[in-house]
């Protein structure tokens, strides 16, 4: 009688410790899948990863941080995977995001460009509005283009166009890859 009152006692036990942890939701990358994984760097002077660069800057210049975004995506093409076989889209002069359904059109305005941590990395982070996404929830994208050319991309910041994203909007992580960028 004693060893089943034991067992019983370490099944229960069992139950108490597996019901009281959490579970997550993780998404593809390894990564919680929730608005906290950016946070905005707004001050001080930083190295910044942006495609396969680095530059030391100052993240309040926005300017600066402008030009180097426009460097890095202007006249370049974004493709749907690594192997660079079918075309999403592409990037005119301005920075500004053409889809390859409509070459007339832009599908996403670059707003602004910041630095964002993310996975302990600092990163040139750009700010675009999506003007095909009407009746959503978030009009806004925060895109970056990490050291392999992947466009990692987050949404939030509402939909009015008179609010832009700043340093305290809360952004989601997309579960898929943006792009591919070939020329990074």
């Amino acid at each position: 009688m004693k060893i089943k009152k034991s067992y019983l006692l370490i099944i229960i036990f069992a139950l108490i410790i597996s019901c009281s942890n959490p579970s997550t939701n993780p998404d593809n990358n390894n990564n919680q899948n929730t608005s906290s994984s950016v946070k905005a760097v707004t001050s001080g002077v930083h190295t910044i990863q942006y495609g396969s660069k680095t530059s030391e800057i100052d993240v309040t210049d926005e300017a600066q941080l402008k030009t180097l975004w426009i460097t890095l995506v202007s006249g370049k093409t974004v493709y749907k995977s690594s192997d660079y076989s079918s075309v999403s889209g592409n990037f005119d002069a301005e920075g500004n995001y053409y889809d390859s359904t409509d070459t007339v059109n832009i599908r996403t305005k670059i707003i602004k460009c910041a630095v964002y941590e993310y996975n302990n990395k600092k990163y040139l982070a750009a700010v675009y509005r999506d003007n095909k996404n009407t009746g959503m929830p978030s009009s806004y994208r925060l895109i970056i283009a990490d050291e392999k050319g992947i466009e990692q991309a987050w949404y939030g910041g509402g939909s009015d166009e008179s609010v832009i994203p700043n340093a305290n909007t809360q952004w989601t992580k997309y579960d898929f890859v943006f792009g591919y960028l070939k020329e990074y």
